[in-house]
């Protein structure tokens, strides 16, 4: 499954407004219409759809044209399918660590986690899965993560160092023994008149 609002006109139209479903009909041959509200309804209940393979397990991936503002509702749905930090290799979790000491983020977008923020930007899939379980007396949803093993990490973390570069470290000039003797004897005895013209 894609993440990707293709549709940019629902930004600036009301929710409630009716849009056409292209390349799709009723049984009947109808039109069928949706709204925005319908839309984050969908993006939650297709991943509790049964796959053919008997299974309730997604690969996830942000689309690669995807760059417009993250709607809030999109933190509820993150928080039972979106990844974790814990499932990152120690390198890119390093990288992760990084990007949020160094990322500034609007009003808006400082409300979201940083690991949706730096998994939106560079494009980093994972494998989303539900179980049932019970709970008490309760049928209940267990959520899962999983590391996506073919993702190219090197490539992440060059393109990230390249929006934030690590900071140069200046050399640290060395004093030699002989010098900081030869300062403390020139200061020595001096009055501070004679100090502050030295300073």
């Amino acid at each position: 499954m894609e993440l990707c609002i293709k549709d940019r006109s629902f930004l600036v139209q009301h929710p409630s407004l009716l849009r056409i479903l292209r390349n799709y009909k009723s049984p009947s041959g109808s039109v069928l219409h949706y709204s925005y509200y319908d839309y984050m309804d969908v993006f939650e209940k297709v991943l509790f759809f049964q796959n053919q393979n008997f299974d309730h397990s997604w690969f996830i991936m942000f689309g690669k044209d995807f760059k417009d503002i993250t709607p809030s509702w999109f933190l509820q749905w993150w928080e039972k399918f979106g990844s974790i930090p814990l499932i990152f290799p120690d390198p890119l979790q390093d990288a992760l660590q990084y990007f949020g000491s160094r990322c500034t983020s609007s009003k808006h977008r400082s409300q979201f986690p940083t690991i949706m923020v730096f998994s939106q930007r560079y494009k980093i899939h994972w494998i989303s899965r539900w179980n049932y379980s019970i709970n008490g007396n309760l049928l209940d949803r267990e959520f899962f993560v999983k590391w996506w093993d073919s993702l190219k990490i090197n490539k992440i973390i060059s393109q990230m160092h390249e929006e934030y570069p690590l900071p140069v470290e200046k050399p640290i000039a060395l004093r030699t023994r002989s010098q900081s003797s030869l300062d403390s004897v020139q200061i020595s005895g001096k009055s501070s008149k004679e100090l502050k013209e030295l300073a």
